[in-house]
């Protein structure tokens, strides 16, 4: 599959509610989830991130049992933001794994961000993705 492609398959499956330079964010149930063209080791993948929320609402021990639950992707810290990431690559990718897997970020942010007890999120969505 092309980047060109999975762009495609985003828009055909989801809200595109904004865009940059290879990369588009998504809205799903309130989840804001970005959906870009990376290179990897000289590879090319879809990056699939969802901006949980601050990283400072959880400690450290419950970010990692939370991690270890993730059936796909995995959490990190981005400038004390909390973000759930899956990675794909392009070359042998079809369309329903594409969904899958942007459809399971975006349910398992919604999730997170649904079980938070303080409203942490940014106010601007995308706010840390730049081209």
């Amino acid at each position: 599959m092309a980047w060109e492609d999975a762009l495609a398959s985003v828009r055909r499956w989801f809200q595109v509610v904004v865009e940059g330079d290879r990369w588009v964010g998504v809205e799903w149930e309130g989840a804001k989830v970005k959906v870009s063209s990376v290179e990897v080791l000289g590879r090319q993948f879809v990056a699939v991130i969802g901006d949980v929320f601050a990283a400072n609402i959880l400690d450290a021990q419950t970010v990692l049992a939370l991690n270890h639950a993730l059936p796909i992707g995995a959490l990190e810290n981005e400038d004390g933001e909390l973000l759930l990431r899956a990675m794909l690559p392009l070359t042998g990718l079809d369309d329903v794994d594409l969904r899958r897997v942007v459809l399971h970020v975006c349910r398992q942010t919604a999730h997170m961000q649904s079980k938070q007890s303080t409203s942490a999120k940014h106010p601007i969505a995308f706010y840390h993705y730049t081209d």
